[in-house]
Parts: structure tokens; C-alpha cells; sequence
């Protein structure tokens, strides 16, 4: 018999294990999401999830995989129609749908990829305070997350080492809490998804972006720029791995338990790559390249720095008026433990 869908399954009520032994044993899951599959969010994320979960089952739990968004582009709704069993949310671009996760996209809460994921990690599992406020009522299980380097001011003509040099600059964002950040250094927000930022800076319909240098090749985004501001920390995106509810009440014992064993391990792995990967890539820009990485003086840091400190309360107030608990929120992210 072949193995049929988790969350199908759960969803006409249909048996998911036979006796042990038998074929109906497997278990097949459908997970969408919408990179590229040579994207490093998948290569060096999912990907390494995936591949510890099978071998941590001995082949039992498949993954049939939907890249770029082959089942549809809103992740949220293929998990609660069932049409996949496990999807890779991008908070940023999920239409307001997860507005307590941008938490992680405000800026001077974190200075790598792992402090960042660690204390996403560690509010965003179950029993934490961002899984009871955001993915408990949207049923959604939490098995692994992962938030980038933190970003920084990168443009193309213009080399910025001031407020004044980021006046007027328009730049791309994702999201709520990012348009703050830009807004709040006296640039100009500009909303473009990702894989329409290539041909955004051959127009000139951008001057710059919010990013990690690390994030840059996988769409070809180094051809592009040539300057950015080092040691600023202006928030990083994330992305969760889900499931619904219902499709993971569904999966036998053990491969919970390999699951549950799978994602932490991953997201050390992950951010770890990803931490060494911005390093090197940045000594790179810096050593080999016609890029220039601008330092601030001290006194033009401290300027910076009080203006990205009203961004976070803000956006609390923000989330407040709208009856979401982002008083709470902020300050379990902030307290939250970033190192080992």
C-alpha cells in the first residue's frame, strides 16, 4: 500500500500506522515552500532537517518537496487545507498573518544568526510565550526555526556613513518592522518582494536594501551593490517549520521524537553556517572586492543607535493597539537566552 499524506489522512479520519512491518507503516509528507532549491534557507536548513529526520527513522518518514512554491504561495493555508503536511512560513511576507514574529526583524536585539535563532527558538517552541500568543491559535506545531544574520544598509551608488547620507535613500523592505527601521534612519521604504529585487536595482527603483551580506549571492545581489555600513544590527528575517496541528497529532511516537530531536540540532547547525558564512563573506567584499564597508565614528553609532531604539517600542505599541501582547513579547525575546 502506498503511504498516504499525514494531514490527509488526519483529515478523513484514516488510520496512519498498521501493524508494525507493514508498508502502511511509512510515512510520506508533503512540504511546500517557497524558495529556490538551491536557496541556503533550504540547502543549509530544511534540507539538513529533512536528511536527520529520515536517518533518525531509518527511512520510514519521507518528504515529498514542493520548492518555489508549487502548491501555492500562502504556506499557512496549504497546512490548514491539508494540501501539505509541513511548510516553511517567511513571517515577513506572510501577509500580516504572523505580526508577533517580526520581533525578530527589529533592530539591536542581537548581533548573529545563532543568538538570534536561540531566543526565537527558545519563545517560539511549545510552552513559550510567542507559540501561546502567535501559532497556538493558528494550531500550528512549531518544529524548527532559523533567523538570518542581522541586516544592514547595502546600496549601489551611494555610500552611506551618516543619517544624513541615508536621507531621502529609498530602501527595500519586507514587513512591518523593517519599514519602521528604514523610516526611523530617514530613508525611504520601499516594498519589494525578493526575487523581484534583481531587476528593482537595474531600474533604480531602489538605491539599497536592508541585508545580510551572507544572503546576498543567492539572488545574485553582489553583482549589484557596492557599499554597506558594518557593525549596525538592524534586525534579521525568519522562517518556521510547521505543521498543523492535526498533522502532527497524527505522526506516530517515534517520529515525533525524532522531530523533536531534529530541529534544535538543525538550528545550531544552521545559524552556524550561516554565522560563518557572513563572516567570510564579508572579509570577502572587504579584501576582494570593489565594495566598500563603511565603520561609523563613534558619535554617528550613538545617533544611529537611539533612533533604532524607538523602532522596537513601537512596534510593541503598535502590536498593543491592535490586542496582540507585543509589550510581552519584546521582553521575552529580549531576555531570552542567546548562548549556549
Amino acid at each position: 500500500m502506498k503511504p498516504i499524506s499525514l494531514a490527509l489522512a488526519a483529515a478523513f479520519g484514516l488510520a496512519t500506522m498498521a501493524q508494525p512491518g507493514a508498508a502502511q507503516d511509512a510515512v510520506h509528507l508533503k512540504l511546500a515552500h517557497g524558495y529556490p532549491a538551491t536557496h541556503f534557507l533550504w540547502e543549509h536548513g530544511v534540507a539538513r532537517f529533512v536528511d536527520r529526520v529520515a536517518e533518525q527513522t531509518g527511512g520510514k518518514v519521507t518528504f515529498e518537496v514542493f520548492p518555489n512554491s508549487q502548491l501555492g504561495k500562502d504556506q499557512l493555508a496549504l497546512l490548514s487545507s491539508g494540501l501539505a503536511d509541513v511548510a516553511l512560513l517567511t513571517p515577513a511576507i506572510a501577509g500580516g498573518k504572523l505580526p508577533l514574529t517580526s520581533v525578530t526583524e527589529l533592530p539591536g536585539l542581537f548581533g548573529t544568526s545563532c543568538e538570534a535563532t536561540r531566543k526565537f527558538s527558545e519563545i517560539a517552541k511549545e510552552g513559550g510565550p510567542l507559540n501561546e500568543a502567535e501559532y497556538k491559535p493558528l494550531k500550528l506545531h512549531v518544529l524548527y526555526v532559523l533567523t538570518v544574520p542581522p541586516y544592514t544598509v547595502i546600496t549601489t551608488k551611494k555610500p552611506v556613513a551618516s543619517l544624513a547620507d541615508m536621507s531621502g535613500l529609498k530602501i527595500r523592505v519586507a514587513g512591518n518592522a523593517m519599514t519602521k527601521t528604514v523610516g526611523a534612519l530617514g530613508g525611504v521604504p520601499v516594498q519589494i518582494p525578493g526575487p523581484e529585487m534583481f531587476d528593482a536595482l537595474t531600474r533604480g527603483t531602489v538605491d539599497g536594501a536592508l541585508y545580510s551580506h551572507m544572503a546576498l549571492p543567492s539572488l545574485k545581489l553582489d553583482q549589484l551593490f557596492k557599499y554597506s555600513v558594518g557593525g549596525m544590527s538592524l534586525g534579521g528575517g525568519s522562517v518556521v517549520l510547521a505543521m498543523s496541528d492535526r498533522a502532527w497529532e497524527a505522526l506516530p511516537e517515534d517520529v515525533k521524537a525524532a522531530m523533536n530531536e531534529a530541529g534544535p540540532i538543525t538550528e545550531i547547525e544552521s545559524c552556524s553556517w550561516q554565522d560563518e558564512q557572513e563572516a567570510s563573506f564579508s572579509k570577502e567584499l572587504a579584501e576582494e572586492r570593489d565594495w566598500q564597508i563603511a565603520t561609523l565614528s563613534p558619535e554617528e553609532k550613538a545617533q544611529w543607535e537611539a533612533r533604532i531604539t524607538e523602532v522596537a517600542k513601537d512596534w510593541a505599541a503598535e502590536m498593543e493597539s491592535t490586542g496582540k501582547p507585543g509589550d510581552a513579547i519584546l521582553e521575552a525575546f529580549r531576555n531570552a537566552k542567546g548562548t549556549e
